[in-house]
């Protein structure tokens, strides 16, 4: 999948910026406060309907401005895509276009377009809430289960009629409930543990040879919790907590408190690995659950990466690129002006320079 152009209007402090990306790596480089960032943010809009950088669209807009506007041409294979994201301040929702088709669901856009992005704000997999955990294996299953949506749409709606319930303290009809609940809870499961079980099997046979790191990747373990103890079904589980989740008016146990810790040679590695190697090690996870992506999908997905040089070192931040080229993915990386970023464009590649929400492409 490439974007081969992109227009935005009114994204922070971008006002009209139009550029037309290389199918390859794409630098974009700037100041602290230049733009950089809300031109990553902008494709993650595009491509997602979803900000990597806040909940709250409505900062997204610029500040003197009601409305921000994205469009960008995205072609896949022999297909093409005209592709149109707006926010109006006072309506505080998207409208989204695919080929002057009305889009009515974020979700049916991150379908379209799969895109995966690398950036301090993502990189919080060791030492971040259980949330980014789950977040990070629902990504892959989104896109390579295309029934996983529906799962796990009908697991929240399910679990928020078993709260009313039990806001109700009438226990009379969570039988019913919890059978229903532990359908979906079960098949959830099954999902993400073996996800689990092939992203780590990636990392290991595919990724532990191409990236210098100072500890043994081979050795590591991911120790998956469903959510509920182990050694019980849910629905045991379900059954010995009904008298605190009444109490409490929600429930404790299921797929949405599931999460996962990694550990080395078995200690955790928060215990033992410093910031910069957790950081090394969260992008590695990430470029494992691409190649794994790539292997189930017939569309690759678009690579973003946010000021990539604060959570990688030279020698790998190479590497990385080497992998991204081979791949022959599309890319878009941010970094400062004060690095020397033209060390690292290729033939084929391009290098933007943003500055004071201005982009100018530089000749190479």
């Amino acid at each position: 999948m490439i974007i081969e152009k992109l227009q935005i209007s009114n994204v922070r402090n971008l006002e009209d910026v139009v550029l037309f990306p290389s199918p390859s790596i794409n630098f974009i480089i700037g100041s602290n406060g230049s733009g950089k960032s809300s031109l990553i943010e902008a494709i993650s809009l595009i491509t997602s309907a979803r900000s990597f950088r806040t909940k709250k669209s409505s900062r997204i807009v610029r500040s003197d401005k009601s409305s921000f506007t994205i469009f960008a041409k995205i072609s896949a294979g022999l297909t093409h895509y005209r592709v149109g994201l707006n926010r109006e301040s006072e309506l505080n929702q998207f409208k989204i276009r695919i080929n002057q088709e009305p889009i009515h669901k974020a979700s049916i856009l991150a379908s379209y377009f799969p895109q995966l992005t690398i950036s301090p704000e993502q990189c919080d997999l060791v030492d971040g809430s259980p949330e980014r955990r789950r977040s990070f294996i629902d990504w892959s299953l989104f896109h390579v289960k295309h029934d996983y949506n529906e799962l796990i749409s009908n697991y929240k709606k399910t679990l928020s009629q078993r709260n009313k319930i039990l806001r109700t303290r009438n226990g009379s009809k969570l039988d019913h409930w919890d059978k229903v609940l532990c359908n979906y809870a079960e098949q959830i499961d099954k999902y993400r543990r073996d996800l689990f079980d092939q992203v780590l099997q990636t990392l290991k046979q595919e990724i532990a040879n191409k990236f210098k790191v100072s500890f043994d990747i081979n050795k590591l373990n991911i120790n998956y919790s469903s959510g509920w103890k182990s050694g019980i079904s849910l629905e045991e589980a379900l059954i010995n907590s009904r008298e605190q989740d009444i109490d409490r008016g929600f429930t404790h146990q299921g797929p949405h408190r599931a999460d996962f810790k990694i550990s080395l040679d078995g200690v955790p590695i928060r215990e033992i690995l410093s910031r910069g190697e957790k950081k090394v090690l969260q992008v590695l996870l990430t470029v494992a659950q691409l190649i794994h992506f790539r292997k189930q999908m017939s569309v690759d997905p678009i690579i973003l990466m946010d000021d990539i040089f604060a959570e990688l070192d030279v020698i790998n931040i190479e590497l990385l690129f080497n992998l991204v080229r081979d791949l022959q993915l599309q890319l878009f990386v941010s970094a400062t002006d004060l690095i020397n970023i033209e060390a690292y464009v290729q033939q084929g590649e391009k290098l933007f320079h943003v500055k004071q929400g201005l982009l100018t492409e530089m000749v190479q």
